[in-house]
């Protein structure tokens, strides 16, 4: 959950401030649970990504690459 856009007036604002208090005052709320659910999941499926990448070896990633690229012809 992040403070993304500045409205007017709102310039001088300490952005970081403002995420803080909003960070602390939703917590516990079902919706603050269920996005940190969603973060979760998304952190663990991006850790799995990295981890099969790391296994390929030279001649898996040439032979992928060359795939998406006649795919993407």
């Amino acid at each position: 959950m992040c403070y993304k856009k500045m409205f007017l007036g709102m310039e001088g604002v300490d952005k970081e401030k403002v995420q803080r208090i909003i960070y602390e005052t939703s917590k516990g709320s079902k919706y603050f649970e269920n996005e940190e659910k969603k973060e979760a999941v998304l952190r663990q499926k991006i850790e799995n990504m990295r981890a099969q990448r790391a296994k390929l070896s030279a001649a898996d990633l040439s032979h992928y690459q060359t795939v998406k690229l006649k795919n993407s012809l």
